[in-house]
């Protein structure tokens, strides 16, 4: 058993709403391990592989990476929490912010003219992290992928009735755009999206 464990609540998480959930310790092996420090970090980025070839034919792979949110907060300190009498777990809540204007998980992967491979991935990932003294000690890390969703009041009475069975027609909508990372010049990206729509909903 890890000296450190993750137990998120249940139900889905939704942006606007706190990532909520608690570490449990297990006092006996945090002291075996002489763990000082655990806190949660939260975090959210979008990554993007593109490969291209050169005019010599060498396939070259770049990777680029941009942060859309990190949070930390400390949980536990050596000497500031023990566990309840009769336990040598302690249980350490915790409430992350969640902000209302980040995009959700996504991941688009595309061949180019060229056959190439592009992938864009949009990934939020928690993290509980007990860290070691020592310069070479390796920290404890539990790091759990999240899927967080838009809250939509507007569409709760439509799923519903989706739930329940939809035998109407459906209308599908189309988009397509090209974004270019800088305004003039930089690399570039088809977007293409479907929507199906169910009519008189």
């Amino acid at each position: 058993m890890p000296p450190i464990r993750l137990a998120l609540d249940d139900g889905p998480i939704i942006f606007g709403k706190p990532v909520k959930g608690k570490v449990l310790l297990d006092f006996n092996l945090v002291k075996k391990d002489e763990m000082q420090v655990v806190y949660v970090e939260l975090k959210g980025r979008i990554f993007i592989e593109q490969t291209t070839r050169t005019v010599n034919s060498v396939t070259i792979t770049r990777w680029n990476s941009i942060d859309l949110m990190e949070r930390k907060i400390s949980l536990w300190k050596r000497g500031r929490a023990y566990p309840p009498a009769g336990s040598h777990i302690l249980p350490l809540p915790f409430e992350i912010p969640l902000g209302v204007n980040l995009p959700p998980n996504f991941e688009r992967t595309r061949d180019s003219w060229a056959n190439l491979p592009h992938r864009m991935e949009i990934i939020y990932t928690l993290h509980v992290i007990g860290k070691r003294p020592g310069l070479f000690k390796l920290k404890e890390n539990i790091k759990q992928p999240l899927t967080i969703q838009h809250h939509d009041t507007v569409s709760a009475p439509i799923q519903t009735r989706l739930n329940n069975g939809w035998d109407k027609p459906w209308m599908t909508v189309r988009g397509r755009e090209t974004f270019r990372k800088y305004l003039l010049c930089g690399s570039e990206a088809d977007v293409d999206v479907r929507v199906s729509i169910s009519h008189h909903v």
